[in-house]
């Protein structure tokens, strides 16, 4: 994990060396109940990242990611330093 700071924004970053998917599926990613992988192979109800999105919203975040098969992803996440009125 690592992390940064810009003029206005907070950004965190997590990377991980996993599965990775095909950037073409990205659409997907945070919807509820949605799984890119199949049931069989990993654990999972497909809610997580839906759940993380909606908390990252609520704080006026934003969250984006990159992946690539067989290499990983990145997830980002970034928060304002301060809080719109």
């Amino acid at each position: 994990m690592n992390g940064r700071q810009t003029e206005d924004e907070i950004i965190y970053s997590v990377e991980d060396n996993g599965i990775g998917f095909d950037m073409k599926q990205a659409g997907k990613m945070f919807d509820l109940f949605k799984r890119l992988e199949n049931a069989r192979q990993f654990e999972g109800s497909g809610v997580g990242l839906a759940i993380v999105k909606r908390i990252i919203n609520r704080h006026q975040g934003k969250i984006w990611f990159h992946s690539e098969p067989d290499r990983g992803t990145t997830f980002s996440v970034s928060f304002p330093l301060t809080t719109p009125a």
